[in-house]
């Protein structure tokens, strides 16, 4: 009896982690649904109780600016912009100063102007995205922005060593993430430290 005893000890502790594994999962899958659903704007009926807590009111009740853009109310003092990053980038210098911005930098461009390759070709790593955006000020660049729709595609070893590179070396990089609210503010106070 012993032997059957143990194991139908083994087999429940092996059960219940598996059903302590699949509780997790489903939980971490429901928040990070809902919380990307909430922070895409586009909540329903069944996320109420997300929406009292942010005091964010019913889509009944938004109001609609222009066809670029929706704002919702998060509070009286607060309003959501849910505008792509590309256009809210240039309100966001505006308020800064006077800057130029160039789009799309190729990592070749940069890696020419450290005189050697920042990462490696072929083999495990992948060819880096461009970067999203220089930022110019009276001629010199004073910043790299670069947008990333994914995390995955922020992960990418190639786009990590460019970034170390710049950081460290020529003008500094800053990431964001197009799924992200990036509120205006937010990002004023981000642009407005790494430029200063």
């Amino acid at each position: 009896m012993g032997f059957l005893d143990n194991l139908l000890k083994t087999g429940l502790k092996a059960a219940e982690r598996a059903m302590n594994r699949a509780v997790n999962d489903a939980v971490y899958d429901n928040v990070h649904t809902t919380v990307d659903k909430g922070l895409r704007g586009g909540m329903s009926k069944t996320d109420d109780a997300i929406r009292k807590s942010v005091n964010v009111p019913s889509s009944n009740t938004a109001a609609s600016t222009t066809h670029t853009s929706t704002t919702v109310a998060k509070s009286s003092n607060d309003s959501y912009d849910d505008r792509p990053f590309a256009q809210k980038l240039p309100d966001v210098l505006n308020k800064i100063g006077e800057f130029e911005i160039q789009e799309n930098i190729s990592a070749d461009s940069i890696e020419a102007e450290a005189g050697y390759e920042l990462y490696k070709r072929g083999g495990c790593y992948r060819l880096p995205k461009d970067i999203s955006y220089a930022i110019y000020k009276n001629g010199q660049r004073v910043l790299f922005i670069n947008v990333y729709d994914s995390y995955q595609e922020y992960t990418h070893m190639a786009n990590r060593k460019i970034k170390d590179y710049c950081d460290q070396n020529s003008t500094p990089m800053m990431d964001f993430f197009e799924y992200m609210p990036n509120e205006l503010d937010y990002m004023e106070e981000r642009i407005r430290k790494a430029i200063s």
